[in-house]
């Protein structure tokens, strides 16, 4: 008769046991965000859609870095467990200890390159047809947290001309985790000057000898003429061909003004201009900066030869 009273009593129990809700925490998760919540490592049994929704959400740490593991003992699990609001009729089914590990994936190096090059294209101030190349090293692949975000950044004034510094920036969450510096280079066209046909050496330039060049910059001697109005009335030092930058070491320039010349001083101040008469102290070509004496005050000033007899300085 006992033994039949038990077995009742069991019967009855059973089904109330059963809808009982139960948090089921698996002994090992790979987890994607930076932190450990209960969904990513338990099953929630027995709750309705809005409370397992509610609990699934509860943090229980800060998960591992990328290719580390940590372990969860069973007593911390289960008070951070309540301590999130979990009540206590709710049964939790832990076992000793939980690993967890963190998803990661692996950015190939290729496509960092590609990665890094688009965001110079996006940001530089050039038109398309105005850059040469654009060369971004190679890159080592690069293993990052699961659900991290790459970002590529530059300094506020970077020109995106010659050397380029970018930073690959790893933001993990709210955080930054990683930065890598990488060295680029953009190289633009430059407007410079050559010659149309052969040129002996001894050959006066003027502006009917020249055309107009489209060269990478990086290419470019330092000297290379980019203004045709300091080739006018040149004197070739060597023979030049055509497809040739022209440099000012090839050319020797007449002094549009030479010492002891009667010149005309312009001080220039914004949309102001004064004149006044000066004597040249030394010869000069366009563009040079010369010595002068101005013949009213008889000080002696300095400016930029910009025609013949004539200097222009600031004040």
């Amino acid at each position: 008769m006992r033994a039949l009273l038990i077995i009742a009593a069991l019967a009855v129990a059973a089904p109330a046991l059963a809808g009982q809700p139960t948090v089921i925490v698996r002994p090992s998760a790979a987890v994607t965000d930076p932190v450990v919540r209960l969904g990513d490592i338990a099953r929630l049994r027995g709750f309705d859609a809005d409370a397992a929704k509610t609990y699934a959400a509860i943090e229980l740490g800060r998960a591992p870095a990328v290719g580390l593991g940590q372990f969860m003992p069973r007593a911390y699990l289960e008070a951070r467990i309540r301590d999130g609001g979990m009540p206590a009729a709710v049964r939790l089914r832990i076992p000793r200890r939980v690993e967890i590990k963190r998803k990661a994936r692996t950015m190939p190096g290729e496509e960092l390159r590609q990665m890094v090059r688009a965001a110079i294209h996006k940001r530089m101030p050039h038109a398309p047809a105005d850059v040469a190349a654009i060369d971004v090293p190679a890159l080592a692949d690069l293993k990052v947290p699961d659900g991290a975000r790459l970002r590529v950044e530059f300094a506020d004034d970077e020109g995106f001309r010659g050397p380029v510094v970018a930073e690959l920036v790893v933001r993990d969450g709210g955080e930054t985790m990683r930065t890598r510096r990488i060295s680029a280079r953009v190289d633009v066209f430059q407007r410079v000057f050559g010659v149309a046909e052969p040129l002996r050496r001894g050959r006066r330039l003027t502006t009917a000898d020249l055309v107009e060049l489209r060269v990478p910059h990086t290419t470019l001697a330092r000297d290379a003429i980019v203004e045709p109005a300091l080739i006018e009335g040149a004197m070739l030092r060597r023979t030049v061909k055509p497809g040739e930058p022209i440099r000012e070491a090839w050319l020797q320039v007449p002094p549009l003004v030479n010492r002891g010349d009667r010149i005309r001083m312009v001080a220039v101040r914004g949309a102001l201009r004064m004149t006044a008469r000066g004597e040249a102290l030394s010869d000069g070509a366009r563009g040079a900066y010369i010595r002068v004496r101005n013949l009213d005050s008889r000080k002696i000033v300095s400016g930029r030869v910009v025609g013949p007899g004539e200097i222009e300085m600031e004040f």
